[in-house]
């Protein structure tokens, strides 16, 4: 498990600094990340401890488990690009397109006072 800034700061012989907010909220997303990948990684040995197979077959279980979680990471933070790309673009088209709203109102209204 990663070390708290705390904890880091008592090895370090320093006194304890206060948390603000923020750092409050890294430490706390920083420890269930931490816990999660630990349960992940628990519930992996459980499977592979409870498989009717030898070591061999066992460790190539667990080595395509964690192939196929590393996996699932990549796509899963590629899907988060793509979906902040996806925003990005659309909040663009909605500018773009007001913008072609008012240029064009303002075409109009300029043709009729020129008629």
């Amino acid at each position: 498990m990663t070390p708290t800034k705390n904890e880091r700061l008592e090895k370090e012989g320093k006194f304890f600094e206060p948390l603000t907010y923020e750092d409050g909220l890294m430490e706390s997303s920083e420890i269930i990340l931490s816990l999660a990948a630990e349960i992940e990684a628990l519930k992996d040995q459980v499977l592979i401890g409870g498989m009717d197979q030898s070591n061999e077959q066992k460790r190539a279980t667990e080595a395509h488990i964690a192939d196929l979680r590393g996996q699932i990471r990549t796509l899963e933070a590629a899907n988060f690009a793509a979906v902040a790309t996806s925003n990005f673009n659309m909040n663009r088209v909605a500018d773009l397109t007001s913008q072609i709203r008012y240029w064009k109102r303002r075409a109009i209204k300029a043709e009729k006072a020129l008629s």
